[in-house]
């Protein structure tokens, strides 16, 4: 019985028995046990007041490493045409829809320009034109000024929109992970783990 009660106070140093449930000729061997086990027991108690200290389990230790991934938009995206600014924001079926609209109105601008200057072909004067191409001519002359336009509008509407929904620094995702400490940093946490305050004085 003596043994068992040694294992037992090694395991727990204030393991108390219960008086209703253990017969008193148990529980005085076990008292007498403890008794000389008083400065063992003390032993136990500061070695694992020491380990809790240096942040140590029964395992030998674990470190814990938290993971933050933050989004990171720059200003200067948000100036991007052609719905790029959009995509950068997480938006890329906005971005697609800009994209659109902004790649229609800067084909038209260009198309228009050069079928312009096809139409007015070697003469390179408006007044030289007849009447049916010269109404040609400033139709797409007038065509070009309004996609000129439309895409001004579009982009500097697209700008808005990003600089609007413009998510900088949003946490995107957080992770957990934990493992064993190596022997080297184990021992080097008990070389930097504060030492255990002393118990007062009785």
């Amino acid at each position: 019985a003596s043994r068992e009660f040694s294992s037992l106070l090694a395991i727990d140093p204030d393991f108390t028995l219960d008086p209703f449930l253990v017969p008193p000729p148990v529980i005085e061997v076990y008292e007498r046990q403890k008794a000389l086990m008083t400065e063992q027991l003390k032993e136990i108690k500061k070695a694992r007041e020491a380990s809790k200290a240096s942040g140590l389990d029964a395992s030998g230790g674990v470190l814990l490493e938290r993971t933050t991934v933050i989004k990171d938009v720059p200003l200067a995206t948000a100036f991007m045409p052609f719905g790029l600014a959009q995509s950068a924001n997480g938006e890329n079926v906005k971005g697609v829809v800009f994209g659109g609209i902004q790649g229609a109105f800067l084909a038209a601008n260009v198309g228009m320009w050069i079928a312009g200057y096809v139409v007015l072909g070697a003469k390179q004067d408006a007044s030289l034109l007849s009447e049916e191409e010269l109404a040609t001519y400033k139709s797409l002359q007038y065509g070009h000024l309004i996609a000129l336009v439309g895409f001004t509008a579009a982009y500097g509407f697209g700008v808005a929109d990003a600089l609007w929904n413009r998510e900088d620094g949003e946490v995107v995702k957080k992770t957990q992970t934990r493992r064993p400490l190596t022997p080297a940093e184990i021992k080097m946490l008990k070389k930097v783990a504060p030492a255990p305050a002393a118990a007062p004085e009785p």
